[in-house]
């Protein structure tokens, strides 16, 4: 396995194994949260749950949940190959990905740090980090070599 990038790549799989074991561990939950209906209780619910399922942490969605606000951007594919285009480090990349998307969609995984920035609002189009590779993924093709 090739060396880690930066001290930035192992800060972000540190704090994204932190976020992923406490949320197992103690779980977080709006249900003592006040102004918060039934509705977003049973929303934020599935959202927990769906990240637990899949050994993670759906942060985009949990934070604007928590927050009330949506937010504002989601990076688009052109822009991340501009980005690719345009740095050749891994840690760059990241960096300018996460400037423009804001928080991860997903971030999680079991001995490999993956985090998703979904380019729709679904994340069926999506690109895929793999801190530790060092690798920026469109499905299966890896798109930043």
């Amino acid at each position: 396995m090739r060396r880690l990038r930066s001290k930035r790549v192992v800060a972000l799989a540190a704090a994204a194994f932190v976020a992923v074991a406490a949320l197992a561990i103690w779980g977080f939950s709006v249900k003592g949260v006040p102004g918060v209906s039934e509705d977003q209780r049973q929303e934020y619910s599935t959202w927990e749950t769906k990240g637990k399922e899949n050994i993670g942490v759906y942060e985009r969605k949990l934070a604007e949940m928590n927050s009330g606000k949506l937010e504002s951007k989601r990076i688009t594919w052109d822009e991340v190959m501009k980005i690719l285009a345009q740095k050749r480090e891994f840690k760059d990349q990241i960096a300018e990905i996460e400037r423009i998307h804001g928080t991860p969609d997903f971030v999680g995984g079991s001995g490999v740090t993956r985090m998703e920035f979904w380019l729709d609002d679904d994340g069926k189009d999506r690109i895929t980090v793999l801190l530790e590779q060092g690798d920026i993924l469109r499905g299966t093709e890896v798109i930043n070599r």
